[in-house]
């Protein structure tokens, strides 16, 4: 993956390279010197990308990452990421609302 493949998915999710960086754990300008090829990103992290350019495919991720990094954090933002790629790898786009729970999720009553 070259630096323009990586600066496409993150501008396809409307991210700032430090959102973005906080997504893969790393630092702004590590970003930076990824998208002007200076250095590379790791498999790891390539994997993760990738996803990520999955998941853009979907009608407004973009909005939706976007305020799940900022209501919820970097954390909630990676899950509906990887949760929307790979709903994209099954052909899932059947107009459900994007952020709801993964199927088979269940809730735990609490406890009183």
């Amino acid at each position: 993956m070259n630096g323009s493949e990586i600066r496409q998915v993150r501008e396809s999710l409307g991210l700032s390279q430090a959102q973005f960086a906080s997504l893969l754990g790393v630092h702004a300008v590590t970003v930076s010197r990824w998208e002007n090829s200076a250095q590379h990103p790791t498999p790891y992290q390539v994997g993760l990308i990738q996803q990520f350019g999955r998941a853009a495919r979907r009608k407004d991720v973009a909005t939706q990452v976007a305020a799940v990094l900022v209501t919820a954090g970097a954390i909630a933002g990676l899950y509906f990421l990887l949760k929307w790629a790979l709903d994209e790898d099954e052909g899932e786009d059947d107009g459900e609302d994007a952020q709801s729970e993964p199927r088979g999720a269940r809730r735990r009553p609490r406890r009183p």
